[in-house]
């Protein structure tokens, strides 16, 4: 006996949760009718692609039994059996090999002993059981609220009215067929079927899946005509009741994502049952769900409108690969995306002039900082990277994976204790050679009140005296504002001015 789907009484976030699945019928070992009577049982359906009818006739053991399968009037399908048991199995096919559609098909017996005969009926349906779209939605925060992510290179952002999976045919005419993986090939171009999703952590993301209508293989589903029940592994059936080809099943993740920040990836089996007299429930389909969440922080905490500044697929898999579990909580997210790109991203200061690559100010006086974030993830002027650069990217990694993080200039210049670049393995206090021991300014990260900075340009010299040698590595993840200024400057007048967001294109 299958259990059945968990159903919940009540409403959540604006979808009635009904509890109409019928109860378990009580089982009892069935036996034959007195006499020459004869008996069929078959469920009320079945996926001939997912498995074969079963046929249990109950009849004397020593009768002899004719079994018929007609659909529309024109038989199909028969066997003659002679002797016990009279259990048989029809594959949904007529004699000629062809597939029955779907649809009400008569299962038809007769059996003959001691010169009597009896007849005896019943009906099945024959269906395709499977999804062909799936949506993720929200319940605009109750108990999730999903973020939409931006394909950088089709400029296209997602809409929940989309579906995030779609099957364009639920058989191939023999195999029943799955929905297609996540497709992660590029991060920049968005794929035809298959998308990752963004949520929140800890979030209940809502799932909506659309029946399919029309089988290459059996024409017509039947979905509707017959109960057919499903279930979803760690989700729970919010619509109950059985299927119809016109409606949409909704679902809700029984526990939250993961409360941390990070990538999610789950298979969703759907499992696709009905009642049978005797038995129980019998399963009738499978077919399977990848899906690919992103566990943030929040929605993206850029502020400027456009739809640009909303999640990139190609910054967030990434970042929020390299930081998985980390601590839902914007410093610790911080520091894990410090770790990230001055460790992981394979980039290098550029210690011959420490200019830009992909980042200019509006003005002279730094004034509205700007990412050329597409030219940057493509490396279009290869992996040599200054202090602006290296700000910009740990901005828009930050604001996208929903924590609040502003440019911030140090100014004017300065001369160095020993620091190590990004790239580098040794520190140093004269990064440009013997004549170049200042930075002219340089550009780190806060965020507002924070009296925190984050700089993923270099790592501090962490111990007792910056200035001298031996040096100790500290990386600048939630270092005291006062502090960062003690550490990185042997000499000048300094001080932080001109916060704000980065642009982006």
């Amino acid at each position: 006996m299958r259990l059945l789907a968990l159903a919940l009484a009540g409403c959540v976030g604006g979808y009635v949760v009904s509890n109409e699945l019928p109860p378990p019928p009580e089982t009892t070992d069935p036996e034959p009718p007195p006499g020459v009577g004869v008996e069929v049982v078959v469920p009320a359906a079945f996926d001939p692609l997912y498995g074969a009818l079963p046929i249990l006739i109950l009849a004397k053991a020593d009768a002899e039994v004719t079994i018929r399968v007609a659909q529309d009037g024109i038989e199909l399908w028969s066997t003659s059996l002679a002797t016990s048991p009279f259990d048989v199995y029809w594959d949904g096919k007529s004699t000629a090999g062809a597939w029955a559609h779907g649809g009400r098909v008569e299962i038809l017996v007769t059996a003959s002993a001691d010169g009597e005969t009896s007849d005896a009926s019943a009906e099945t349906f024959v269906v395709r059981a499977a999804f062909t779209e799936a949506r993720l939605v929200d319940d605009d925060g109750a108990t999730s609220l999903r973020v939409p992510l931006y394909w950088a290179a089709d400029q296209e952002l997602q809409s929940e009215a989309e579906p995030i999976s779609v099957l364009a045919d639920v058989d191939d005419g023999v195999l029943p067929l799955d929905f297609p993986a996540v497709d992660l090939a590029s991060l920049v171009l968005r794929p035809d079927a298959a998308e990752p999703a963004a949520y929140r952590s800890g979030d209940q993301p809502i799932l909506e899946l659309v029946p399919a209508e029309v089988s290459p293989a059996l024409g017509p589903t039947a979905i509707g005509e017959v109960e057919v029940y499903v279930e979803a592994s760690g989700w729970i059936n919010l619509s109950g009741g059985g299927l119809s080809a016109d409606e949409p099943v909704v679902f809700m993740r029984e526990e939250g994502l993961p409360s941390t920040l990070g990538v999610t990836a789950e298979d969703v089996v759907l499992t696709f049952w009905v009642p049978a007299p005797d038995v129980g429930e019998v399963v009738i389909a499978e077919q399977r769900l990848p899906l690919r969440f992103y566990r943030l922080l929040d929605e993206s905490q850029f502020e400027a409108p456009a739809e640009r500044y909303e999640p990139w697929v190609a910054v967030v898999d990434p970042a929020l690969t390299a930081i998985e579990g980390t601590t839902a909580d914007a410093d610790a997210a911080l520091d894990a995306l410090v770790d990230f790109v001055y460790l992981d991203l394979g980039l290098e200061y550029d210690t011959v002039a420490g200019a830009s690559v992909y980042s200019t100010y509006q003005t002279g006086f730094f004034d509205g900082p700007h990412f050329y974030l597409s030219d940057f993830l493509a490396r279009k002027d290869g992996d040599v990277i200054n202090c602006s650069d290296a700000a910009n990217i740990l901005g828009a990694y930050a604001n996208m994976v929903g924590v609040r993080l502003d440019h911030l200039i140090i100014e004017p210049g300065f001369d160095l204790n020993y620091i190590q670049a990004i790239g580098y393995t040794v520190f140093t206090s004269c990064p440009f050679g013997p004549g170049g021991c200042a930075f002219s300014y340089h550009a780190v990260t806060t965020y507002t009140s924070a009296f925190q900075i984050w700089d993923a340009t270099l790592a501090l010299d962490g111990d007792a005296d910056p200035g001298a040698l031996p040096n100790v590595e500290l990386l600048v993840q939630s270092i005291d504002s006062s502090e960062y200024l003690d550490r990185l400057v042997r000499d000048g007048n300094t001080g932080y001015g001109h916060q704000a967001q980065e642009t982006l294109e």
